[in-house]
């Protein structure tokens, strides 16, 4: 028997054990929780801060580029929200793969946006590792998200990654009306 314990018993420890739960015997979230809280009912989860998401993109500045989903249109997540990470060693990252001559040439090149999670995300990813982010408005796939981090196509692992593919969503750069008075 293992003994896990944090101030009180609360948060941190419940989320390992509840977390534990989840992965070995495969509970979802709110069963994990239920027997977490049958063996400890002093026992408290605290859901995730808000301060964790990325504002709202459609209340953003006009002058910020906007990202939407390309098939219904809807603001997914802004400029800002786009996580930089260094471009790795592209197809020579991914060792466990084959690679063709045509592909030792190859130019590392990001096939997607990787952002920190927006607020519509939320209900996707509480209470499971990983999964695929659908858009809020059409449900069209639009990416992944895992907690433990994707490698990226440029051969980068990113932790956690928030996937978007840029063949999924429209860069739309707001143009003021100014720059086409002469």
């Amino acid at each position: 028997m293992y003994c896990v314990s944090s101030h009180v018993g609360q948060s941190r420890s419940a989320a390992v054990v509840t977390a534990y739960l989840m992965k070995c015997h495969k509970m979802n979230f709110v069963d994990a929780c239920a027997k977490l809280q049958q063996l400890k009912p002093d026992v408290k989860l605290r859901n995730v801060p808000k301060e964790m998401f990325a504002a709202n993109p459609s209340l953003s500045t006009c002058s910020e580029v906007a990202y939407r989903c390309k098939m219904c249109r809807r603001t997914l997540f802004n400029g800002s929200s786009i996580l930089s990470h260094p471009v790795g060693h592209g197809p020579t990252a991914f060792g466990h793969k084959k690679l063709s001559n045509q592909q030792r040439g190859y130019e590392t090149q990001c096939t997607s946006y990787f952002t920190e999670p927006v607020q519509w995300m939320e209900q996707a990813f509480l209470g499971v590792m990983d999964g695929q982010l659908l858009c809020p408005k059409c449900s069209s796939k639009l990416g992944s998200f895992n907690w433990c981090g994707e490698q990226c196509s440029c051969g980068r692992w990113v932790t956690p990654a928030f996937q978007m593919h840029k063949n999924r969503v429209d860069e739309i750069k707001h143009i003021s009306i100014a720059t086409f008075k002469s």
